[in-house]
């Protein structure tokens, strides 16, 4: 926008260590304040529960979140319709649920696991509740955002079939390489 307006342009640097100490960035906090180190937990968040994801019984996966108070009785009421777990003194606040994680995923589990990822989803929109779902490659290509944000075109390659191609971040941002120069 300011080259465009004779201010001249600004150079991008980022690299992969900085999405990824970005999206460290609370586990890091924690540890440079408090010396705080969580265990690695590769399908659920360190610090709040439930918060992860879930099986479902079409082989798919839901990943949920559970973050207020207000949203766990209306998760256990709507979502896996357990309302009693919301006054278990185990499961009463996100600190206690995270302590006793090692209960809670294998009950939430059992309720998911044997409903289809529809459905599930059905219930977490009608509990407002953070969700998102689980996708493999064929999921990601027929996503609407895919589409929206002109993600894949096509082009052809040196024999002249057509082919399809990602449009990197660069491309779609500044108009190709050329413009981010």
């Amino acid at each position: 926008l300011d080259r465009a307006q004779g201010a001249g342009g600004a150079a991008l640097d980022v690299a992969m260590f900085d999405v990824a100490t970005e999206f460290l960035g609370p586990m890091l906090i924690s540890f440079l304040n408090s010396q705080v180190e969580y265990t690695r937990a590769p399908d659920q968040h360190h610090a709040i529960a439930p918060y992860g994801l879930f099986p479902c019984a079409d082989g798919k996966r839901v990943l949920l979140a559970v973050e207020q108070e207000g949203e766990w009785v209306r998760f256990c009421a709507d979502v896996i319709q357990r309302p009693e777990l919301a006054a278990d003194p185990r499961f009463a606040t996100n600190l206690q649920r995270v302590d006793a994680r090692e209960a809670l995923i294998p009950i939430i589990s059992g309720v998911t696991s044997v409903l289809e990822r529809r459905v599930v989803v059905e219930r977490l929109e009608r509990a407002g509740i953070a969700y998102a779902v689980l996708n493999d490659a064929s999921g990601v290509a027929a996503h609407p955002v895919t589409e929206f944000r002109d993600m894949v075109r096509q082009s052809t390659n040196h024999a002249g079939e057509p082919v399809q191609h990602l449009v990197g971040i660069i491309e779609r941002l500044f108009d190709g390489a050329d413009g981010a120069r």
